[in-house]
């Protein structure tokens, strides 16, 4: 029970991380752009996954250490191997990338790169800053009611990304020519067309297989 309650707050960072994901990047889509751009890393919902998984690794990174200049340097290295993993997977998952830093100062591959990493270092002091406040999650977890609202929300997390990998896969498959083989591709074809996951993945890139 020890540890089933620890994963449900896990769970309840990585949610809250990837809804507070979801409003920085539109709020810096914005400012970039000059126009509303609602960034999301799945189908439904204010959901960037990469900063609920960030913000598991500052939970972890704070068990170890509060110094804030050691979780500064390591959430600075952290943060970018994430980035690194999550471009990497997605590219060979999806043949895409969400983003890019290939001709900035400092980037591993275009995957992460000297400048966004400084910036999860910053978030891994502000995670600092609010630590206190994560305790606060087991007053939920403890209680029924929440837990149950808890349960609801990690089924509802765990179809939409199920949702969101098997619609973008199948749109990888529509943009290499590959026809639909069973009724799911057709659900799939009919439900989630390109028009509809391109408005949603606004900034994502198809990479070249030249």
């Amino acid at each position: 029970m020890k540890y089933w309650t620890f994963f449900l707050k896990l769970f309840v960072l990585f949610f809250i991380g990837s809804v507070f994901g979801c409003i920085v990047e539109t709020i810096y889509a914005i400012i970039k752009t000059g126009a509303f751009q609602i960034r999301q890393g799945l189908i439904y919902g204010p959901f960037i996954p990469i900063y609920g998984l960030g913000t598991i690794l500052f939970y972890c990174i704070l068990l170890i250490t509060k110094k804030p200049l050691n979780v500064f340097i390591i959430s600075v290295i952290m943060g970018g191997l994430l980035e690194f993993i999550c471009s990497y997977v997605q590219e060979k998952a999806f043949g895409s990338v969400s983003w890019d830093y290939s001709n900035t100062f400092l980037n591993l591959g275009g995957r992460t790169n000297l400048q966004y990493s400084i910036y999860w270092g910053f978030i891994g002091l502000l995670f600092l800053k609010l630590f206190p406040l994560v305790d606060k999650i087991d007053l939920l977890t403890s209680d029924l009611k929440w837990r149950i609202v808890i349960y609801i929300l990690m089924i509802f997390i765990l179809v939409d990304v199920v949702i969101s990998c098997l619609a973008c896969n199948r749109q990888e498959d529509r943009k290499n020519q590959i026809e639909a083989q069973n009724k799911l591709d057709v659900f799939l074809d009919t439900h989630y067309p390109d028009e509809f996951l391109d408005k949603i993945y606004n900034n994502k890139k198809w990479v070249s297989t030249d």
